[in-house]
């Protein structure tokens, strides 16, 4: 009976096929979805979240609807239309992405924005998509029997389909072709199975919509943008723009997280990479330092004009941003050691110790990768410093108020390994989001809080530096310890995300305008 059935299929080979790339295009689709809407919201678990909901929404609706349409009519018109609708409608998701900015600044909670975002854009294709599935099994069963193994089949050529999707995309086609031109290619998959079920006038509309794609450009370049491009990580813009009282200003954008901001004409602009000499003043004896996030590499310029002699090794996972920050932001004749990959992989494979760590990783907007809060990370960190020697962590949230989730976890986490610590707040307001480091000493001499001002107040723009140092009564009382087992960050945060992330996107969408 298999034998039979196998035979039969041989015949039909259009079916399998079918599927296959069907299946493909779906996970394509659903891979590439979060790079699209990345340089807007960020990439968050709210992000993966609404978009993988929103597809498996649309999918089971269109598995009822096709399987309605094709009992009633069951003709290969049907699935015609039905894949000539999704490239349709997947081309016209780099038409509708326009409407993200305006999404973006709406005064709703951040998991509605995302999940507004995905069905926005990925409802309808995914509708269309799912309902091609019954359509191909209704189509190729040919007896009653056999119906089991017969979608089993088909199924499993729309998995491969789909594994074959989430290897090319994730691995090649994001970092190769960019998110737009995989959005037309998905397109033309769908024209592609289109062909397969039409006649000859279907074929010659099918083809005419497929023409009609190719010369489309719908990129969105601010004019002040130097340089935008995506990797397999982010999507990566450098601005450059005149900003009152700075001068021209550039700024590296990854998604739609400003990283780095550095001015040309040496006006100081009071952000956390001129922060560094509190760290000299804790431990002057510091010479080799480990830097985890590499950005446009600020804040290790910043220390090695004021110590050239530094060894300074900076870890970050994305190459792009590496080669950004040498183009664009005169890295690459600095003393310092680039190093590609996760900065928890490298710290494992080296017994190394440094003087000074400093934690400066952000995977979306403001929040810091969760597998570099926990409690096992910071003893990893502990156990690379040398005695005497700094860890600092750099990360956004509010000291104080409703805002202050993350910050109090990330606190109490932290000072169980580094019970002397202190606190720098960037802000003037407690509890408005703003950058805080978090600086732990490997030594059991408590740091001085009030003696480090004093010392500071010598410096250049001492009173400045001594103004950053936070007062240490925290109440951390119902603060969450974080564990590579609980590390419920984006929950954390999102209180931060929520106030926060309208008036930034006004701000972000000012400058790319």
């Amino acid at each position: 009976m298999i034998k039979s059935l196998l035979n039969n299929f041989r015949g039909d080979y259009k079916y399998l096929f079918s599927s296959f790339l069907a299946g493909f295009g779906l996970m394509t689709l659903e891979l590439v979805a979060t790079r699209i809407v990345a340089p807007y919201i960020g990439s968050s678990l709210y992000t993966w979240s609404s978009i993988i909901g929103t597809v498996l929404l649309g999918s089971a609706i269109g598995y009822i609807w096709g399987g309605f349409l094709i009992d009633k009519s069951p003709s290969p018109k049907v699935i015609f239309r039905f894949s000539l609708g999704s490239a349709l409608f997947i081309f016209l998701i780099n038409i509708f992405v326009r409407i993200l900015p305006k999404l973006a600044v709406l005064n709703i909670p951040m998991p509605f924005i995302s999940m507004a975002s995905a069905l926005v854009l990925f409802f309808i294709p995914s509708i269309l998509i799912g309902a091609i599935s019954p359509c191909l099994l209704k189509l190729k069963t040919t007896e009653i029997n056999g119906v089991g193994f017969q979608s089993g089949l088909l199924s499993s050529f729309w998995a491969l389909g789909s594994i074959a999707g989430t290897v090319l995309t994730g691995f090649f086609l994001v970092g190769i072709l960019g998110s737009q031109k995989i959005i037309l290619l998905t397109a033309g998959i769908f024209i592609f199975i289109s062909f397969i079920f039409s006649k000859k006038r279907e074929l010659l509309f099918a083809v005419l919509l497929l023409l009609s794609f190719l010369p489309v450009d719908m990129s969105i370049k601010s004019p002040a943008s130097v340089y935008k491009k995506e990797s397999n990580y982010y999507s990566i813009e450098v601005i450059k723009k005149k900003i009152f009282p700075y001068g021209d200003v550039k700024i590296l954008f990854l998604d739609a997280g400003s990283h780095s901001m550095e001015n040309e004409s040496g006006i100081k602009m009071r952000s956390y990479p001129e922060a560094f000499p509190i760290f000299f003043a804790i431990n002057p004896n510091i010479k080799d330092i480990y830097s985890i996030g590499g950005g446009a590499q600020t804040i290790n310029k910043n220390m090695l004009s004021f110590r050239p002699n530094l060894n300074i090794r900076s870890v970050e996972i994305d190459p792009a941003v590496n080669a950004v920050a040498k183009e664009y932001f005169s890295a690459g004749d600095k003393n310092i050691d680039f190093v590609i990959g996760d900065a928890r992989t490298d710290l494992l494979r080296s017994d190394r110790k440094y003087d000074f760590i400093f934690g400066d990783a952000f995977s979306s907007l403001a929040s810091v990768p969760n597998h570099l809060l926990t409690e096992e990370f910071n003893k990893l960190a502990k156990s690379r410093l040398t005695d005497g020697g700094i860890y600092a962590l750099n990360m956004v949230s509010a000291v104080d108020g409703r805002n202050s989730n993350l910050f109090k976890s990330v606190l109490k986490t932290f000072s169980a390994i580094f019970p002397n610590y202190l606190v720098i707040s960037l802000g003037a307001i407690e509890k408005w989001p703003q950058n805080i480091i978090i600086v732990g000493v490997n030594s059991d001499r408590s740091i001085d809080a009030q003696g480090l001002a004093r010392q500071l107040r010598e410096e250049e723009d001492g009173e400045w530096l001594a103004s950053l140092i936070a007062k240490n009564n925290f109440d951390l009382s119902g603060a969450e310890v974080l564990t590579d087992d609980f590390s419920p960050t984006e929950k954390l945060f999102l209180p931060v995300a929520n106030s926060y992330f309208r008036e930034y996107a006004s701000f972000y969408y000012s400058l790319v305008n």
